[in-house]
């Protein structure tokens, strides 16, 4: 966090209003710039995961793909 504070990529956007009111952060314009982006719009979408019983993350689009590819 800090290095990422540090390089003007992230800055502070407030105190969340939960127990501890942790503080929460947005990217700059020189993150949006850094990564030739013009908006978070155009960040790719993070894969779907869920947690299964084994406490263990399990990303769907990966078994949806595995299971196309059989």
């Amino acid at each position: 966090m800090y290095r990422l504070l540090d390089h003007n990529l992230i800055e502070e956007a407030g105190k969340i209003d939960v127990p501890g009111k942790p503080m929460s952060y947005k990217v700059t314009d020189e993150f949006l710039k850094k990564f030739g982006l013009n908006s978070l719009d155009e960040l790719p979408e993070l894969p779907r995961y869920r947690v299964d019983e084994n406490k263990q993350i399990v990303i769907d689009d990966l078994i949806a793909e595995q299971k196309e590819g059989d």
